[in-house]
């Protein structure tokens, strides 16, 4: 959890807050260079001013501008207004078709032809040499500079174009319009001429058509000796077809009924179906019938009136009677049914008799009727055929009205203005005022140029510039922390005059105090492992890294550490000569040699911490920083003493410091800001990495405020609280 902790601070330490990981703060690089910012805006100014004045002396420009309008058109020649309101985009679209009508080449040469645009200077002194006009090189510049464009929000589109004389300007627009105008009424013309031809070739034809069918309806007429005036309702063939209609319908219900009949008197023949009255009745009007009723009449008086004279029925008398009755009635009946049967044999001969003659009567009729039908049917389709060939000269009686009417609008369309889909709304006009050099345009124009190219030079330097120069270059390297800031003694407000001995003899000052925050820092990274071994390296030579040790050591000494302060640097010591003490004594060297241990050759400092010197120059073998014996040495350092401070010489220049480092439980990097690279921190930082030991952080050394700086606040803060305690 304390690892964890200690990389959480770190992290938070590399990204202070406000700088957000950016390269070069502009806030800061603005303030710093205002006067010279200041100077360049004024130059600026100035620059705008003076090209104003030559350019409009020089290269002055007059732009003419014509408008045109473009109309919806008609639909119809005798609408009294337009056909309907165009939308934006049927505008926009109809202008651009239109601009590109206008920049055919074939109307920009058109114009240039002209006898205004020849004589004037823009065409002489351009375009006209030895050789004669050259009308190809003028059509050229004005496709690229004629301006075109459609009018917001408007049925307009103009032209423009601008040159150095006013009446060049006004006669150029004014002949490329007149050419343009031109070209569309030309068009307009020879489109008018192909649709007359094209009407005339399909009037004439119509006409033709006409003719043609007139011409064949009389040869029909005459042909066929049909009158198209004749109504066939009234044909007489037609009611003769309807009065045989009528009378073979009559046959053949005769027909029919009797074959109904034959059918009948056959079933009666055959027993299968029972006599009706009718045939009784008509058999006993026969003679022989009639003579066995009266038998039967008789036979019944004769019974009647024995059966009044004797009253017992069994009589003889009265049965003999009754069986002459039973005789009569009994021939009577056998008779009759002869005679049925006989005239149901008679009346089935007449019937088909009759059949055989209504037949031939319907077959008779039905030939009749098939002959007036097929009079009837040529007579329809001679009828049909006029009742045609009459439609067919009507619709094309009616075309040719149309088409007569059709060419009688198009002559009136094309007498109307108003039916011209594009009009010169606004002509050419002389321009007033320059169109080129405008003040408000030409003005800002110099002043964003110099001063942008100032801007973009400081920028440029910033960006390039890889110096530390505060703590927004160190958050550039990735995974170390800033322990602390340390300003330039010409910084300090309370003039420390020297860094070595700021904490000691110049409490007061805020070099102190940043020092101070920095041993705070730098006690965080060692408290939480117990880690005592800390060396110092310096990015570079003279970066201060032997004033930071011995200041740091001071504080630390004054929180209650027993610290010692050790000087690795065997090539070029300094921590003794810094401190006023005489050096080339036994120290750090002499130990590893043999010849004592750290308490024998430690010196106690004014400053309340032990010093060890490099040693005698004869023992300072830099192989022996990496033996075992420095590791026996560092053992009872970390007993004896709180907190070991190597002062080690830079790890780049000299390889001795990265052994140190594989000793120690931590390194910390001291830059000298203003004078060492962001590169060579993060090869440093690389390099102690590799040698296997953890770097703390880093001390910025030497920073200066400068104008726009964020140090200079805090510096006076710190100041200010000191006063006040």
């Amino acid at each position: 959890m304390q690892v964890q902790e200690s990389k959480s601070e770190e992290v938070l330490a590399a990204s202070p807050a406000g700088e957000g990981g950016v390269s070069v703060d502009p806030i800061r690089i603005l303030r710093k260079h205002l006067l010279l910012l200041i100077f360049s805006c004024f130059i600026g100014v100035g620059v705008g001013g003076i090209s104003f004045v030559a350019l409009s002396i020089f290269l002055p420009k007059y732009r003419s501008e014509a408008l045109f309008e473009i109309r919806s058109g008609l639909q119809d020649a005798t609408e009294i207004g337009a056909a309907k309101e165009l939308d934006d985009d049927d505008i926009q679209r109809r202008a651009n078709t239109e601009i590109s009508r206008l920049m055919d080449r074939d109307v920009l040469k058109a114009a240039v032809r002209t006898r205004a645009v020849q004589r004037s200077n823009w065409f002489t002194s351009r375009y006209v040499d030895e050789d004669g006009p050259r009308i190809e090189a003028a059509v050229d510049e004005l496709e690229e500079d004629l301006g075109r464009s459609a009018v917001p929000k408007t049925a307009l589109f103009r032209i423009s174009f601008a040159t150095a004389s006013r009446e060049d300007s006004q006669a150029i627009v004014a002949a490329i319009s007149e050419a343009y105008l031109e070209s569309t009424l030309s068009l307009e013309e020879n489109r008018a001429k192909s649709i007359d031809r094209l009407f005339n070739t399909e009037f004439a034809d119509t006409r033709r058509q006409i003719s043609d069918i007139t011409d064949e309806l009389e040869d029909f007429i005459t042909a066929n000796g049909v009158s198209s005036l004749e109504d066939p309702r009234y044909s007489p063939d037609l009611i003769a077809a309807q009065q045989l209609t009528e009378r073979i319908y009559t046959n053949r219900q005769t027909f029919q009924s009797l074959q109904t009949q034959v059918g009948q008197s056959q079933q009666k023949l055959d027993g299968t179906l029972s006599y009706d009255e009718d045939d009784l009745r008509t058999a006993e009007t026969d003679p022989s019938v009639l003579f066995h009723l009266q038998n039967v009449e008789e036979s019944k008086r004769d019974l009647s009136f024995l059966r009044l004279q004797y009253l017992d029925s069994s009589s003889p008398i009265i049965q003999r009677a009754a069986q002459r009755l039973q005789s009569a009635e009994a021939a009577l009946e056998y008779r009759r049914e002869e005679v049925v049967l006989r005239n149901l044999r008679a009346d089935i001969r007449l019937s088909m008799r009759v059949m055989e003659q209504t037949q031939a009567v319907m077959q008779s009729l039905q030939d009749e009727y098939s002959e007036k039908v097929q009079s009837l049917q040529s007579q329809a389709a001679d009828l049909s055929r006029i009742d045609n060939i009459k439609n067919r000269r009507d619709y094309l009686e009616r075309k040719r009205d149309g088409e007569d009417q059709l060419v009688r609008d198009l002559k009136l369309f094309r007498s109307r203005d108003d039916a011209r889909l594009v009009s010169l709304s606004r002509t050419a006009t002389l321009p007033r005022e320059m169109a080129f050099p405008k003040p408000e345009l030409v003005i800002p124009a110099g002043f964003l140029l110099v001063t942008g190219l100032v801007v973009g030079v400081v920028f440029l330097r910033e960006f390039t510039d890889q110096r530390i120069k505060g703590v927004q270059d160190l958050s550039l390297v990735p995974g170390l922390r800033t322990l602390g800031v340390v300003p330039h003694l010409e910084e300090d407000p309370e003039g420390c005059p020297n860094f070595e001995s700021a904490v000691l003899e110049f409490g007061q000052s805020v070099v102190a105090e940043s020092l101070r925050q920095t041993w705070t820092q730098l006690s965080r990274s060692c408290a939480p492992t117990e880690r005592r071994v800390v060396v110092f390296f310096p990015c570079s030579p003279d970066t201060g890294c032997t004033g930071t040790v011995l200041n740091v050591a001071a504080t630390a000494a004054a929180a209650g550490r027993s610290v010692l302060v050790i000087d690795g640097d065997f090539r070029r010591p300094g921590l003794a000569e810094q401190l006023g003490l005489a050096d080339g004594g036994n120290g750090l060297g002499d130990v590893l040699a043999g010849t004592g241990n750290l308490s024998s050759v430690a010196i106690r400092t004014e400053a309340g911490f032990d010093l060890v010197g490099a040693g005698t120059e004869s023992s300072r073998v830099v192989d022996r920083l990496g033996s075992p014996k420095m590791d026996e040495i560092l053992g009872q350092a970390r007993e004896q003493w709180d907190l070991i401070l190597f002062d080690a010489p830079p790890a780049l220049a000299a390889g001795d410091a990265l052994t140190i480092a594989s000793k120690a439980d931590g390194a910390v990097v001291v830059v000298h800001a203003g004078q060492d690279e962001r590169g060579l921190l993060v090869r440093l930082a690389n390099a102690v990495r590799h040698a296997g030991a953890e770097v703390f952080g880093v001390v910025l050394n030497q920073a200066r405020t400068e104008s726009g700086g964020y140090f200079k606040k805090n510096f006076r803060i710190m100041r200010d609280y000191s006063e006040v305690a």
